[in-house]
């Protein structure tokens, strides 16, 4: 009977935690062969200035950064800059009404996807493709005419998204974790010719898309949402590695477990059909699906190292081999870091992190049970000499 049950709780273990393990060895071994060759050719005889892009800004509550934003947007010589002020009751909307840029108030639903479908909706019939940057941005001056310009031979694009300015042993730690998630993994896919999926900002599209794939995403996870309907109807998201922007990093423990909690409730809702579809013969959905089933890496990680003292064999060496995978992915996302010694220093603290991680995870599951809101994550004050760009390794 006690062998039954240790053989069980091996099964369980191995089955939590095998979709991380393969998902971040095909990512992160394609990643590691992957080609600087950002730039998508140009249709002969398409021009991308003949594509009218307007920039959406769904902002709530963001005084502090919007200003930033939009002269960085300013300065990469956008064509048209659209803010939606959504349930703003702070100087949000005076700051955008000062800086020049179109400006919608919008009182309603809260969610970030309610902001994007009003924008959609109605700013359609004057664009011909839309650019989605966070309040707290701020992007590579070449950003608006790289993303033009692969816009002439695809329908959505992401750029490569990284925090911002990352002081301090927590701060890079959790600038690393945001690198892995937003440069290795959507590298990897692009290498093996994947969609690179949505990041939340710095993604584009095509507005024609939008009669293909109508928008209807409201959940907080509206990114991942949307990106699951695309590779659907078989739209793939370019990755644009050469078009930079950057963001302030969320260190709420409370947001974090809201947006983990909001991807557990969509891999509850997607995952089944998804994989009805996977064996219908779609099988385009097998990286999205199996990246929607992975855990955490922290949680994972806890599980792994449990793994290793369950006396199974077979369960030790299924372990040791994923930890591994998982230590290879980190190493590929530090090598990146503007400063790999600094962020290596950092990882001294994962023990911490992981720690931390686990005693969210409560929260994270009380989040998948509910409807959560838009509400404005705690980020760092800006200084005035964030106006530069960190430089970043390629």
């Amino acid at each position: 009977m006690m062998h039954l049950l240790i053989t069980l709780a091996g099964i369980l273990l191995f089955a939590l935690t095998l979709p991380l393990a393969l998902e971040l060895f095909l990512v992160t071994t394609a990643a590691l062969l992957f080609r600087d060759d950002d730039d998508l050719p140009l249709k002969q005889h398409e021009l991308a200035d003949t594509l009218q892009l307007t920039v959406i800004i769904a902002a709530h509550n963001e005084e502090k950064f919007i200003g930033r934003t939009i002269a960085s947007i300013q300065a990469a010589n956008s064509q048209r800059i659209h803010v939606i002020a959504h349930n703003c009751t702070d100087a949000t909307a005076q700051i955008a009404r000062e800086a020049g840029v179109e400006l919608t108030e919008l009182s309603g639903p809260p969610g970030k996807g309610h902001a994007l479908l009003h924008a959609f909706t109605n700013l359609r019939a004057n664009s011909g493709a839309f650019l989605i940057l966070d309040a707290d941005t701020t992007i590579a001056p070449d950003l608006i005419t790289r993303v033009l310009r692969a816009l002439t031979v695809a329908d959505a694009v992401q750029c490569r998204y990284e925090a911002a300015f990352a002081v301090g042993p927590r701060a890079q730690l959790a600038a690393l974790a945001f690198r892995a998630i937003n440069v290795v993994r959507p590298r990897g896919r692009r290498q093996l010719g994947l969609s690179c999926g949505i990041l939340g900002n710095g993604f584009a599209l095509r507005a024609a898309v939008l009669d293909r794939v109508p928008y209807n995403a409201h959940s907080i996870v509206e990114d991942l949402e949307f990106h699951l309907a695309l590779v659907r109807a078989g739209i793939r998201v370019h990755y644009l590695d050469r078009a930079h922007l950057f963001g302030e990093i969320a260190g709420s423990r409370s947001q974090h477990a809201r947006w983990e909690g909001g991807r557990l409730q969509i891999a509850r809702q997607k995952l089944p059909r998804l994989l009805l579809l996977i064996l219908r013969g779609h099988l385009r959905l097998i990286e999205p699906a199996l990246d929607l089933a992975t855990l955490p890496i922290a949680q994972a990680v806890f599980l792994l190292l449990l793994a290793c003292v369950i006396p199974l064999f077979w369960l030790h060496v299924y372990a040791v081999c994923a930890l591994a995978i998982i230590a290879l992915h980190v190493a590929v996302a530090t090598a990146l870091a503007p400063s790999p010694a600094a962020t290596c220093g950092a990882l001294l603290l994962a023990p911490i992190y992981i720690v931390r991680k686990l005693f969210g995870t409560r929260a994270t599951l009380r989040s998948a049970q509910q409807n959560s809101d838009w509400v404005r994550a705690e980020r760092n004050t800006p200084r005035a000499e964030r106006d530069t760009h960190p430089t970043d390794k390629t």
